[in-house]
């Protein structure tokens, strides 16, 4: 476990796991896809609004790197916090995330003296494994599935790209939020 103790920022980052039924074969393909008619694509947080042409730019530009493979996919499942979680829980797909009061095991004064780390680590990680139900070995095989990342750091755009609802026509995603 990771613990800051200079500056923090409050930037975020959020990785998408898509599936293509098909995977397009041209820019505008992949817009057409994505934003059907619309010729603007909003930042949900503000009043900005930008073409969808370079949105999709930005995201053809992306899929230029190829597909994901298995172990890409499992990496970035396991790298944040996958947004399904409530759903997949309340689904009966997988258990409760593992709570960090329970690994505070330790006698002492501060946090960092008390709390078991390695043990807390340990139960993330085979909790992130029961999201390998997201691994859909054929589409990766397949060459149908990308993995994508946006940070607001990157500027509104690409803020309003992690954020937005930039993946919700036409294909399946899973985001992993890296908050």
């Amino acid at each position: 476990m990771k613990i800051r103790s200079g500056f923090v920022s409050n930037s975020s980052s959020s990785s998408f796991i898509v599936y293509f039924k098909e995977v397009p074969k041209s820019k505008e393909e992949l817009k057409k896809l994505l934003f059907g008619d619309r010729t603007e694509y909003h930042y949900p947080y503000g009043t900005e609004f930008f073409p969808t042409d370079v949105v999709a730019d930005v995201v053809w530009k992306d899929m230029q790197e190829g597909p994901a493979d298995t172990e890409k996919v499992k990496n970035e499942i396991r790298s944040g916090y996958p947004t399904a979680t409530e759903w997949a829980i309340n689904n009966g797909l997988m258990k409760d995330m593992p709570n960090i009061s329970d690994y505070e095991t330790k006698p002492g004064k501060k946090f960092s003296e008390r709390f078991d780390s390695d043990a807390y680590d340990k139960a993330l990680k085979e909790y992130y494994s029961q999201f390998d139900f997201w691994v859909r070995e054929e589409e990766i095989d397949q060459g149908k599935c990308f993995v994508f990342e946006y940070s607001d750091n990157d500027g509104t755009m690409r803020c309003a790209m992690e954020h937005g609802n930039l993946f919700e026509n036409g294909v399946d995603s899973y985001k992993i939020s890296k908050h």
